[in-house]
């Protein structure tokens, strides 16, 4: 269900890393090699606001992850920007560690 939601033409990108990736085949190709499978269980605490589009704050061990901010063409997800670190957590409300996560 959630591929059906991705355009055809979806970026990821992770600043400040310099890898991205583009397509939908490549990011859930990306998607379920890495974060889905390789880096344990996810918690995200619901959705955020990030100047007017919609956003989710993942936590990993407990621990502040990234912000990531997908962009909407229509009702589909066009982009998805991954602020990398707990440094963003802040600009949300939300603590860099939460107990009871890991």
């Amino acid at each position: 269900m959630l591929v059906s939601r991705l355009t055809d033409d979806l970026t990821w990108s992770m600043p400040p890393m310099p890898a991205w990736y583009r397509g939908r085949d490549a990011v859930a190709d990306f998607a379920v090699t890495v974060p889905l499978t390789s880096c344990g269980e996810w918690r995200h605490p619901g959705p955020l606001d990030a100047n007017g589009q919609p956003a989710v704050g993942p936590y990993l061990a407990g621990r502040a992850w990234s912000i990531n901010v997908f962009t909407l063409r229509d009702e589909r997800i066009s982009a998805i920007t991954s602020f990398l670190g707990a440094a963003h957590f802040a600009a949300f409300g939300l603590p860099a560690t939460v107990a009871g996560l890991d």
